[in-house]
Order: structure tokens, then sequence, then C-alpha cells
């Protein structure tokens, strides 16, 4: 699984600079979802399936967190940490936390 990440990482490069000046985050992402979607049923008739659909497991997970980055899902980039533990985010602000008790 961890591998069909580091491709799909990889092909993310890949079709960028193929792509060129027409690349778009969404188009990219969405490319990659539907490779690893496809490529159990190409490649995984024979012993190894069970590989193969780890590896496009893989794919799929990093090409959907990509996407869901691309169209701004919220929880999926790095700006939205929030330690619910203590009730501050990342940048020292208070959070209203209904499991800390903290209402901002």
């Amino acid at each position: 699984m961890a591998a069909g990440s580091v491709v799909s990482n990889y092909a993310n490069g890949a079709l960028a600079s193929m792509l060129g000046a027409k690349n778009n985050p969404k188009l990219n992402a969405g490319i990659r979802l539907a490779a690893a979607a496809i490529l159990p049923t190409l490649l995984g008739e024979n012993k190894k399936a069970g590989m193969i659909t780890s590896f496009a497991n893989g794919m799929l997970a990093e090409s959907a967190v990509s996407l869901g980055k691309a169209f701004g899902v919220p929880g999926l980039g790095a700006t939205e940490m929030d330690d619910y533990v203590s009730g501050y985010t990342i940048d020292g602000t208070e959070t209203s936390d209904q499991v800390s008790g903290l209402d901002a």
C-alpha cells in the first residue's frame, strides 16, 4: 500500500510535467484516481491479485487526499490543526471544544 502511495505521488509530478501549462491539480488527481481504480481490473487476474489490489489501494488513498485538497475539503490541509485536548489551535488561538469543556 505504501508503494502505491509513492507511485501515485511520483505520477503527480510526471503528469504535471506532461500537461505543462494545462496542469490542474483537480484534473491531475482525478486521472490518478481513475488509474488506480482501473488497475486491479487490468492486472489483478493472476496469483498476485492481492498485491495489485493493495498497491492500487495506496494509489487510491493518496490521489483521493490530493483531490480533496484540490477541492479545499476541510481537515485535509495543514492549516487546520487543532489541539482538542488543550483547546488551543497550532497558532495559539482558543477553540470551542465539547471534549475539553473550553468555550471561546
